[in-house]
């Protein structure tokens, strides 16, 4: 994996969706952490008002309690080493 992927894989999401109006909560992989929190600060220190991109450092098994949360309205998945994660409702759903 290249050494930025982490970065691109979360900017390539990010651009539209701050630019749509909307922030973000971040789960990055338990292997970069780094990478996550240096993305936190990077938006901070860009001028964007502080919560647009929350980091999570949470455990796996948490992830589908934080996707069932009703104001998480989409969820991108993109861990490929581990199963694929099973929530008890649609994103944005009632």
């Amino acid at each position: 994996m290249p050494w930025n992927y982490p970065l691109w894989q979360f900017i390539r999401v990010a651009a539209p969706t701050v630019m749509a109006g909307n922030v973000m909560v971040l789960k990055h992989a338990s292997n970069v952490p780094g990478c996550a929190k240096f993305i936190e600060d990077l938006f901070t220190r860009s001028g964007f008002p502080k919560g647009i991109v929350t980091t999570l450092f949470v455990s796996h098994d948490q992830v589908p309690r934080i996707i069932a949360d009703p104001r998480i309205a989409a969820v991108t998945l993109t861990d490929r080493t581990a199963p694929v994660v099973r929530w008890p409702r649609s994103p944005g759903s009632t």
